[in-house]
């Protein structure tokens, strides 16, 4: 089988709205930063497009915002609806099918997601959402971790969060040369393993 690309190597950044043209609607800002100044490129060495083009962005994003973090949760929010993301599953079923609905649609979002994963901004966005996720993801579980001792629930939700996630997607394709479809298949076949033998 040939192996998939892999995920996040550089690459030219994608034409998009310039900059300037998005300063009236946050929404247009959020495309314009997700197609040109969230590219993994332009994060290396310094996490923010260079020179007027910094500028610009900045401007154009914080203008419609009171505080870094309400942006930041703004944008990641606005993400993962453009891509069809749900970041915070609420049922059983959707933390095992996460990845199989998931994970192919990362592969035509792949420079969003890799700079979410390897930005400085990106990590931050994603800070943001650790409380909202975690508590999500323990409710979800909790039909199938409430007999179990604090420490084995703790690593049951800590094995669900790993394998529906962006990381391990970008694992499975650059080390086990999957597509985004067969990472998908995998990470929730092996989350149907594990879960129905605790269940």
């Amino acid at each position: 089988m040939p192996h998939a690309p892999a995920s996040c190597v550089q690459q030219p950044p994608p034409r998009g709205e310039s900059p300037a043209d998005a300063r009236g609607d946050p929404r247009r800002a959020f495309r314009s930063a997700a197609d040109i100044g969230l590219h993994r490129r332009h994060f290396h060495g310094g996490d923010r497009p260079a020179g007027r083009d910094r500028a610009t962005h900045a401007l154009s994003l914080f203008r419609h915002f009171a505080t870094r973090n309400d942006l930041l949760a703004a944008f990641w929010h606005w993400i993962n609806a453009r891509i069809g993301a749900n970041p915070a599953p609420h049922k059983l079923a959707e933390i095992v099918d996460g990845p199989r609905q998931t994970f192919p649609l990362f592969d035509s979002h792949d420079g969003a997601i890799c700079a979410a994963l390897h930005s400085r901004t990106g990590q931050a966005m994603r800070a943001n959402t650790i409380a909202e996720r975690r508590a999500a993801f323990q409710a979800a579980l909790s039909t199938i971790t409430d007999g179990l001792a604090p420490g084995e629930a703790a690593s049951v939700e800590a094995l669900a969060h790993l394998l529906f996630s962006a990381s391990a997607w970008e694992d499975m394709k650059d080390y086990g040369g999957l597509s985004g479809t067969e990472a998908g298949e995998t990470a929730s076949w092996a989350l149907e393993v594990i879960l129905s033998a605790i269940a």
